[in-house]
């Protein structure tokens, strides 16, 4: 019998949820502290920018690694698409609740971290699924 332990580090959307978590805390965290966005050539460079970055390279690492014989870069690629996924959505509802000026207010409001909270459970949702079938399929 297959230990619970060893099907959550199987199931791909351990990693994308990590990534997630850590992305959305360590962009609230970065907003808190700093307050002001990096600039190159006079384009405020926000994280939807690196998001979006690594959504494409997580992507493009996965879907060419060998899952089997390269587990461990399989799962950072994981973890760097779920971290895709959280700075852009972070991003994404923070212009969707807020107007255009950028302010420690707005970033914060209920609306926004509301709806980040509802990526992650959605996320989570989708782990507990895998999981599932996972579980299922192994019986």
């Amino acid at each position: 019998m297959v230990s619970k332990h060893r099907y959550i580090t199987e199931n791909p959307f351990t990693y994308v949820l990590i990534g997630a978590i850590i992305a959305i805390l360590a962009a609230r965290g970065y907003v808190l502290i700093i307050r002001t966005n990096f600039s190159i050539g006079g384009v405020e460079m926000h994280h939807v920018f690196y998001g979006v970055a690594l959504l494409i390279i997580g992507g493009f690492i996965y879907f060419y690694t060998n899952q089997r014989e390269k587990r461990g870069i399989a799962r950072f690629a994981l973890f760097l698409f779920g971290a895709g996924c959280g700075l852009v959505a972070d991003e994404l509802n923070f212009f969707t609740y807020n107007s255009s000026a950028y302010s420690l207010i707005q970033y914060y409001s209920e609306s926004n971290v509301y709806s980040d909270v509802f990526l992650l459970l959605m996320l989570f949702l989708l782990f507990l699924i895998g999981l599932n079938i996972q579980t299922k399929s192994k019986r």
